[in-house]
């Protein structure tokens, strides 16, 4: 009896519903590198938890079945286990305390580590495509940190297994543009496959300093594909200022493709850690800062700041408002329901699981409310008004569609189908407004703070306002992520300037404005107004 993957599809169905419903663009690039068939392993990138594993499964061409790399806590539940076998995953045992000085410590033991490369074969064979992140973990950090040696050796083990070296290696990159923002966008690349035909002499010998030779290399190449196709910088100071400044130029990042996006904000990092760029790189920190402790983005500020300018994007969200009132509550009630989990379910610092439960509760939060709305309604007498004030009855010609109504509402038959019917045209109704809808409140809410702040913000005095112009201090790094990680030649090539920058970048201290930053408002302003003339200055350089 063929396998129907019915646990798979509907997962990847759920996914794409969630991605698709979270995320406003997600442009795939690079296709044809995945092939339709055959040996395949796929490494990815992994800065946004369960919804990179969403992201890959509704791109990945051909409609491949991928066998995700899954941590064996997934597996200890009995529900969660019976779903993670059902849809392929394959458990892997992690522990935050091993290093990589020799690869056979990134397992718990050489059985487990055979017992995983094992499974990885027997999933390649019935036509899945294990699917790894080398980094070991989900973080949010400027940079890749570090690339572990578990999928190539999985690659090596396989033409070992197999005695034929068909097998290739797709690396893939997904880059976001704000990840934990709901309608922002996703860069998804397939690179150039890494064929283990090259290496089947040197692996079908047996002689594991050849392998460990092999494994170093395979690792430095998906290193570098995954510079290539993502956004990295060496600390976070010089990432953000490098997308304030991409924000001024642009007047909108949405105003640009998302290739364009990628390269023009590594492009402009670049310019910004050159050492003699540093002054202007420090203006655009502050003035990063101050829109982060006041809750702006630069194209929240008209170019002309005055009170009747920043009133301007509030009247029109006014005017417009009768538009979006039939989703208003809908919108509500994801919003609520996706910040609660979030706020119980993450904990501190715990940033890059955000948006997964952003996405996923706030999508129950807007069906829940729609089934509440619908199941009070009583259907029949909706359908007999339709029909009664509408063409409908001509189309009738003798037969009363009135009682057709009617007889249709008798049964739990006909009022399921109303019910479902109803909901889809309601949630696809939302679908088409809640991203206009979401970007008028924020206009409205950032109109207000604006409106505050010029109205009845005082100027502060340059040491009132010096503690707001740095960045706040990262959060605690993620268990996983070790200074003496890296390849298994060493580290990635950022890593000591990385965790340097990150040390110098704790020491901050925490701080946080009062009623929201409004009386930063008029240093934001002036802020703004300096790194304008700046960048008018450069001319041509930017």
């Amino acid at each position: 009896m063929p396998n129907l993957k019915l646990v798979y599809r509907a997962l990847r169905k759920i996914s794409d519903w969630t991605i698709n419903g979270y995320y406003s663009e997600i442009l795939v690039e690079g296709e044809e590198n995945v092939p339709v068939d055959g040996p395949t392993i796929i490494v990815s990138n992994h800065h946004n938890e369960i919804l990179d594993v969403a992201t890959l499964s509704i791109t990945v061409p051909h409609g491949r079945h991928l066998c995700f790399w899954a941590k064996s806590t997934m597996f200890k539940n009995i529900l969660t286990r019976s779903i993670m076998e059902s849809s392929g995953a394959i458990p892997v045992q992690r522990n935050p305390n091993t290093t990589v000085a020799d690869p056979k410590s990134t397992l718990s033991s050489s059985v487990t580590r055979a017992s995983l490369f094992q499974s990885s074969n027997l999933a390649i064979e019935a036509g899945g495509v294990p699917t790894i992140f080398p980094e070991g973990s989900s973080y949010v950090e400027p940079t890749i940190v570090q690339i572990l040696s578990g999928f190539a050796w999985s690659a090596v083990e396989y033409v070992r297994w197999k005695k034929e070296a068909e097998l290739v290696i797709v690396p893939v990159g997904i880059v976001y543009t704000d990840q934990a923002t709901y309608q922002s966008r996703i860069l998804v690349k397939y690179g150039t496959p890494i064929p283990m035909s090259k290496f089947k002499d040197a692996l079908l010998n047996n002689d594991e300093a050849e392998a460990n030779a092999v494994v170093r290399e395979i690792a430095a190449s998906v290193e570098q594909s995954f510079f290539d196709m993502t956004v990295n910088a060496v600390d976070r100071d010089t990432r953000t200022a490098a997308q304030t400044l991409l924000d001024v130029l642009e007047g909108n990042a949405y105003n640009i493709s998302l290739p364009r996006w990628r390269l023009r904000s590594q492009q402009l990092i670049d310019f910004l850690s050159q050492s003699r760029n540093l002054g202007f790189k420090t203006l655009l920190i502050k003035y990063s800062a101050l829109l982060h402790h006041t809750g702006l983005k630069h194209s929240d500020i008209p170019s002309s700041p005055s009170i009747f300018a920043a009133c301007m994007p509030s009247l029109t969200s006014i005017l417009l408002a009768p538009l979006y009132i039939p989703v208003l509550p809908l919108h509500l009630a994801g919003c609520i329901t996706g910040d609660l989990a979030r706020r119980a379910c993450t904990k501190v610092g715990d940033k890059e699981s955000h948006a997964q439960f952003r996405a996923v509760f706030g999508a129950l939060g807007v069906g829940a409310t729609t089934a509440g709305v619908l199941g009070g309604v009583h259907w029949g007498s909706v359908l007999r008004w339709v029909v009664k004030h509408t063409s409908v009855k001509a189309l009738g010609r003798g037969v009363s569609l009135e009682a057709v109504a009617e007889r249709a509402t008798r049964t739990k038959f006909g009022r399921a189908v109303n019910y479902i019917g109803a909901g889809l045209v309601v949630l696809k109704f939302y679908g088409l407004l809640a991203p206009g809808l979401h970007a008028r409140l924020k206009h409205l809410l950032a109109s207000f703070r604006l409106v505050v702040g010029l109205t009845l913000g005082s100027s502060l005095s340059p040491e009132q306002v010096k503690p707001f112009m740095q960045l706040p201090p990262p959060d605690a790094p993620n268990a996983f992520l070790q200074r003496n990680r890296g390849k298994p030649s060493g580290k990635t090539r950022s890593s000591d300037a990385f965790w340097a920058a990150r040390d110098r970048e704790s020491q901050r201290d925490k701080v946080k404005a009062s009623l929201g930053g409004v009386f930063l408002i008029k240093a934001v302003v002036e802020q703004r107004e300096e790194v304008i003339r700046e960048v008018r200055a450069m001319g041509n350089v930017l």
